[in-house]
Formats: C-alpha cells, structure tokens, sequence
C-alpha cells in the first residue's frame, strides 16, 4: 500500500517496503540521472519490487543514463529506478508526468534532499513510451518550484515481460509538457547523511532503532521516512493530528456501492495520503473513490452529533471504540452538497451519540466522487462546542492492525474461519447483511439474515387460541422457511396458522416502538435479551388489519420499550387466519428513523437452544419437573401461560385456589388406565381443559362415552397428621400424591 502525508496539497512518500543499498558513485555528474535494476523478480506491480527481499541488497544493474528516461526493452522481470535531482529553469506551477511499461511511481523532493521525496504520480498498469495521458494518475497536481532550486527527482518500475520503460516529464510557465532535459539533471552522488543509503538520515535512524525509510515498525500507518518529517517516535504509534486518506481512481459513478462493490477497493489504493483535519482536499479529480479514517478522541465525557458533507455520495462511520471492526453507520448522503453544507438533507445527521473524554472510537468516511467538484467533511458538536470540522487536535491515523493485515476490515481468524469474500462491506450471503454486520452481531456470513416463517395448515378458526390449543401446534410445523424481512408473504392461503421468529439487532440505542398487522387474530412477541425465554406480549390484533395496516387498533402498537445499540432481541410474531385474505408484519421506530418494515440487515433466524430440544418454547428441565407442555398453554387454567410461569416463577399447575383442572382426551376406546396413557393423544394437547371447584364428583354421570379424564392441582394440608385418601369413578381410576410419588388409591 501506498501511504502519503498531506500537510497541505501535496502529497509526501509513498509505501513500500524497504530501501536497496546501494552502492553509488560519489562524484556528482551533470546531465544524467542514475540507473539502477533489480534483476529476476517476478510481478507487475511497484510492490513486487520494494517487497522483495533483493531489494534490501545492491542493485544488479548500476549506470548513469542523459535524460529522464530508462534504457527501453531491456530485459524481462526485473525492477528499475531512476533517482537523481533537477533544477528548475524558472518560478512557478509545474506539473509531472510518468509513462512506464509496466507499473511506476514518480516521487519529486520538496528540496534536493532525498529525505524530502514525496509521491506525485503512478502508473497503476502500462503505457507506450511516452504516453502520457492513459490514465489521469500519470500527471501530478501542480507544485511550485523556485528558479535555480535543485529537487529530488525519483521513478520506480516494475516490469513483468515484453516491453519494458519509464519516462519523466514536466511543464512549467512557458514551457509546454516535454521530457526533462539533460542541462536541468544531476547526479549527486552518495548523501553523506545516509551512509547506508537506505534513505534515512543515520543519525536520527539510529538514534531512534529505526532501519529503511518505507519500514514501519510501529504498524501506525506512518513510515520511517515519515515518522522522521513528523519529529515522532518511529517505534510508537504514531503521528496524531491526522487521518489516513486513501484514493482509488479510474472508478465510475457517484454512489458508495459504486466504490465498495468495485473489485479495486480491495487492493491497495492508488494513493495514500495523511490530511491534517477531518476534510479532504477539493476538486482533487474525477471518478475516485475516497477514505477518510482514523480514530478521533473526545474531548468532553457527553452526548455528541456528527455530520457528513460531501460531492457526491457518501458514508459516515463511528465505532464504539477505536477499534475498526465496531464500526456502525451513523449518517449518509445520496446525492451531493457544497463543501461544509451539513443540512442539505437529514441524513448527514446522526443521532446523539455518548462519549466519554479520553476515549479513542474509529471514524471512517467513505465519498465516491463521479463527476465535477470533489470533497469530503466530518464534523461534529458536543457539550460546550458547537459544530465544527473535527480539528487535528482530536484526530489519530488508522495505523495497521495486526488482526487485519489484508486490510479488508475484517478480522483475519474471523475471515479464514467462514471463508469469507468481499470485505467487510461485502455481503457473501446475499442477505442485505454486510460482512461486517454479520462478524458483529453473531450471524454467520454465509446464511441470509432472515426470520423464520413457520405455517401449520389445516386449522380451523380465526383466533389464536384455535391455534396455539390445537395438538398440531407442538408439533413440527408444515412448512419452515427463511424470510427475508418481517413481513410473511400475503394471501398463502385459508385454515392455518403462522409464525415469525428470530432476532433483530439494535442500531442505536434508545425508546423503540413496534407495531404488527394480521388477518386474522395476532400476537407480537419480544425478548428482553436474545433468549426465547425472554419474550412478552408487547402487541396484538382481535380481528383482523389490512397488510401493514398499523393504526387500525391502538393494541397493535407497543409502548416505549430501551433498547441498546448492538444487543440482540428476540422477537416473534404468531397470527391465525380462517379465510380471505392473510397476512403478518411487524414494524419498528427508533430514534432517527420513522416507522419501516425491520429491514433484513437487523434480523437474523432463530439459532437452535439446547434446552428446548422439543422447541415448544419452554426450558425443558424446567418444563420436565412440572409436567407441562408448550410455552402459550396454561394447563392450571389460572390465566397466566407456562411461559409467564416460568418468567415469574411460579407453579404452572398450582392454578387457583379452590379448583383443580380437568383434562379430557375424547374417543379412546378401553376401559382400563392403560388405555388412556398408552393412547398417543395422551401426549397431545387435551380436547378440553377446564377448571372444577369440586373435589367430590366432578361431571354429572353419563356425560360422555369412550373418552379419558385427568385432574390434578395441589392440596393444602389444614392440619399435621394423618391423612386418608379415597377415590371412585366410571370405568376405572387412579389417585396419585406427590408426597410418595406412588399411587395411592385405585377403582378398578
């Protein structure tokens, strides 16, 4: 990766990885310039030649050439450079150029110093000989120049195969574009400064431990060379009062997607460059893509508001820390403002966010420029301040992290764990969930961020409780699916119940509303953490509402209920349809964002609990020492279903005092005990479950024929003693005490 500083509008060195040394002549020669080749390297691009370890060592090939360009077709893979200074004829704007065959960087010195060299043009590719203008990274910005001032003057390339060249040219006031000519060149020779010649000065290299001047030991993003410019410690990170600016050209169109799908942002970027406050510079060109990012520190523990600017589209990212994997958008652009115009659309707002002073959080600001004028801002307002471009002062470049060493924005065990492609604003899956929403709430990159939709069919009746009493209910469902959304498809069909589950992910944290609509009789359910144990009844629809109908009934809307950005909720959504038309959605709001439909990127399905194995929605130890089935049931009839007995708990077959329920389970044929328990329906949910205030004879005689009955509840002893138990029935009956766990009394 390339890296430069940008103190103002000129860009400072380059990345690569290390320096040859060279041994050079130390007899200054005018007219020429020195070159040099690495023989034998395999590659196209600048980095396959400062990479390699040949490099670090002597150079194969060491001449001085008249002119500002290198012997043509000389060999096959190999690497070259051409260094040296010139003099300028004149005061004023001067312009660069480099033509190369294949790859190249054109670094020019704002002094004769090669410690002052500075990255002005590349060549991301190949030209012919003198080509200047295939593509626009070839030509540097304007640069002053004093009459008679010697600048160091410097070009890298690589060659792969076939032909082989590079060339400098430049233009000035008066001048139109020409290669250098010889009266301008120099050779000067060894710098007595770098004895090594690897482009350092030895002094302050080894006075700090620092060796090469494109290393970067403290992994801050700064290199030697630039640590050296910026009087910082090359083994510390790192510069401060800057954020790292990346620019990847020759890329079409005017939104962030056109940027992040593009195969190119996950390569180096053409140039990287250090800006000393949270704007890039204006009008830099056209068809690029750009960053902005570092970390920023707070100033004031407190509630801050950011703001984004930009021509054309772009992003706002804030982690909730410094590192870069926590990143979440917090304000956008679709579409473009002038330079510093914050209030062109809501969006570029974000919600009040809380900091804490000293605090170091990630910012990251990515613009994709199609066209015409250029420009990204960040600013932001907190307690006592008002809004303002974030200065230097708050500002800390990204550095490299050692967890994300392709510098994709993922953490790399993460990445090789699911084989992971894209990056992190990739979406592997396909499911709207971009990879590093996925790495952040938990989900797995490769399946879709969806709820679950469960159908049971051939149900009859409107309302819920035709459902959730029916014995299919705590069976498998008839059909499983994944929806991507949370809303069920409309009009599926008449008789059948419906389910919606899963998860949804906070964005900010904050009063959340939810509203449902469904056709007919619905329940919206939501956890207080990711737990299906968790959910309550928050809303619900007696009858029915058209599809996302949300304001038909006020009990389809929920109250205020704090949710905490990044947790994970469970929700789910049961509805009941008889005939006509169908549907289910569920609904949110938040601050900053007005009722939608949950969109898929906050969603994921329902991950398997061990505890319930039988998914009925109740733990199974705990379901297991009661006896009770499935979690909307209230076998004690006391008007609070198991689910709520376990939250609260309490005895889900304790009922109400003075009454016992009654279970009855219609046409099972036999007369003995067996018949009934043996009977597969006696796993089922019972075809009447009703209270009784009797202990005596519980139905008047002859009521049925051919059916089995259960009732059970609890007694309170009056008195410490003995107790006798008797029981009769019609056919056969047994009494059982949970004191000895044993039957105590049988009519056979």
């Amino acid at each position: 990766m390339k890296r430069t500083f940008f103190p103002s509008r000129l860009f400072i060195p380059a990345c690569m990885a290390s320096f040859a040394l060279l041994h050079a002549s130390t007899v200054a020669q005018t007219g020429v310039l020195q070159w040099s080749a690495w023989n034998n390297l395999s590659g196209v691009s600048v980095e396959d030649l400062t990479q390699a370890p040949k490099f670090l060592n002597a150079p194969d090939v060491n001449f001085t050439v008249a002119g500002s360009g290198s012997p043509i077709d000389s060999n096959d893979s190999f690497g070259g450079r051409l260094r040296g200074t010139i003099t300028a004829p004149v005061t004023g704007n001067y312009t660069f150029w480099i033509a190369s065959d294949d790859s190249s960087e054109l670094w020019l010195g704002t002094s004769g110093s090669r410690f002052s060299k500075q990255l002005i043009a590349s060549v991301n590719g190949w030209t012919p000989v003198q080509s200047w203008n295939v593509y626009g990274s070839q030509q540097s910005v304007s640069v002053a120049l004093q009459a008679g001032q010697k600048y160091w003057i410097e070009a890298l390339v690589k060659e792969g195969g076939g032909g082989d060249h590079v060339e400098i040219a430049w233009e000035y006031p008066g001048q139109s574009r020409q290669m250098i000519p010889t009266a301008y060149l120099e050779w000067p020779g060894a710098d007595a400064a770098d004895a090594n010649d690897d482009g350092l000065p030895d002094t302050w290299a080894t006075a700090n431990g620092a060796t090469g001047a494109y290393n970067d030991p403290d992994h801050d993003g700064a290199l030697n060379i630039e640590e050296y410019q910026a009087s910082t410690n090359p083994l510390q990170p790192g510069i401060t009062g800057v954020l790292e600016w990346n620019i990847w050209r020759d890329i079409n169109g005017g939104s962030v997607s056109d940027l992040t799908g593009n195969s190119k942002f996950l390569q180096n970027p053409s140039e990287t460059a250090f800006v000393n406050s949270a704007a890039s510079p204006v009008d830099f060109a056209d068809n690029f893509g750009t960053r902005l990012r570092g970390t920023i520190t707070a100033p004031v523990t407190g509630t801050y508001q950011f703001w984004i600017a930009s021509d054309d589209s772009s992003e706002l990212w804030l982690g909730t820390g410094a590192s870069r994997f926590t990143k979440r958008r917090i304000a956008y652009l679709n579409g473009w403002t002038g330079v510093a115009q914050w209030e062109n659309n809501p969006s570029q707002q974000s919600v009040g966010i809380e900091l804490q002073a000293g605090q170091h959080y990630w910012i990251e600001a990515l613009a994709k420029d199609g066209g015409g004028g250029d420009h990204v801002e960040i600013a932001w307002q907190y307690p006592g301040q008002g809004r303002q471009i974030i200065p230097s002062t708050y500002l800390n470049p990204s550095g490299v992290d050692i967890a994300d060493l392709n510098d994709d924005g993922l953490p790399d065990a993460w990445v090789a764990t699911y084989g992971v492609t894209g990056g992190a604003f990739g979406d592997a899956d396909a499911d709207g969930i971009s990879n590093l929403d996925e790495y952040q709430n938990g989900s797995h990159p490769n399946q879709q961020g969806s709820l679950e939709w469960s159908v049971w069919t051939d149900i009859g009746g409107e309302t819920l409780s035709a459902l959730i009493n029916h014995p299919k209910f705590l069976q498998p469902p008839d059909q499983v699916s994944q929806i991507h959304g949370s809303a069920a498809p409309n009009d599926y069909g008449t008789s059948f119940g419906q389910r919606l589950r899963g998860t949804i992910t906070a964005p900010v944290t904050g009063n959340y509303t939810f509203w449902m609509s469904s056709d007919n009789q619905g329940q919206l359910w939501l956890g207080t953490t990711a737990s299906r144990f968790t959910k309550q009844k928050i809303a619900y629809v007696d009858g029915w509402t058209g599809f996302q109908q949300w304001d038909a009934n006020p009990s389809q809307r929920s109250v205020n209920i704090s949710l905490q950005d990044g947790q994970k909720y469970w929700i789910e959504a049961i509805a009941k349809e008889d005939s006509g038309g169908d549907n289910l959605a569920i609904a949110w709001e938040y601050p900053g964002q007005s009722r939608q439909l949950i969109p898929k990127i906050h969603l994921a399905p329902p991950d398997a609990e061990g505890n319930d194995a039988n998914d009925d929605g109740l733990p199974d130890d705990w379901q297991a020492n009661y006896g009770v089935e499935g979690a909307f049931a209230d076998e004690d009839m006391d008007g609070i279903i198991n689910l709520t007995e376990f939250q609260n708990g309490s005895n889900p077959v304790g009922g109400i005092p003075g009454h016992l329920t009654r279970n009855v389970w219609n046409d099972i044929s036999g007369e003995t005990i067996a018949s009934l328990t043996n009977s597969p329906k006696f796993l089922q949910t019972p075809n009447v479950t009703e209270l009784s205030a009797s202990g005596a004879i519980f139905p008047p005689s002859s009521s049925a024929e051919r059916f089995g009955q259960r009732y059970r509840g609890t007694v309170t002893a009056p008195a410490t003693g003995e107790y006798t138990f008797w029981i009769a029935g019609d056919d056969n009956c047994e009494l059982w005490l949970s004191t000895t766990g044993q039957k105590l009394a049988a009519n056979f």
